[in-house]
């Protein structure tokens, strides 16, 4: 089975180059959605103002194909974004192939919910997690 967990570390990062980025601190946090739920977020400033997911997902399918699962599932948490008091919510994205379909996919769906997509990109060491986590995951499905 794919070590998921691998990517928290992927994460972290991401979360970290983030929060320089964007001049606060950000840690995982529960934050409430609707009235009575609540989700955890990759990143979560201390006021609350900002609220921001980590997205890992790679490019084309191997068979050079758009995505299309891990559109629906990003557009999910774009939802759950939506839900928050936040006011800055942030998709924070670890691959430029994915960020660049998706950015196309959702231009101009995601001005009215005030969520912004931000690139960050891995070292190596980085990416090479994501790929293997990504790769074993792949072969499960199979």
């Amino acid at each position: 089975m794919a070590n998921t967990r691998e990517l928290k570390i992927v994460s972290e990062y991401a979360i970290n180059k983030a929060a320089e980025v964007l001049g606060v601190t950000l840690e995982r946090k529960s934050v409430r959605i609707g009235s009575i739920k609540s989700k955890i977020f990759d990143g979560v400033s201390s006021d609350g103002k900002i609220v921001a997911k980590v997205i890992n997902h790679s490019g084309l399918t191997s068979g050079n194909n758009k995505p299309n699962a891990k559109i629906r599932n990003t557009f999910a948490e774009c939802y759950f974004l939506s839900l928050t008091e936040s006011l800055n919510r942030y998709l924070v994205m670890t691959d430029p192939e994915f960020y660049h379909i998706f950015k196309d996919e959702s231009a101009g769906l995601l001005v009215a919910n005030n969520i912004q997509l931000l690139l960050v990109e891995l070292p190596t060491e980085y990416r090479n997690i994501v790929s293997r986590v990504t790769k074993q995951a792949s072969e499960e499905m199979r």
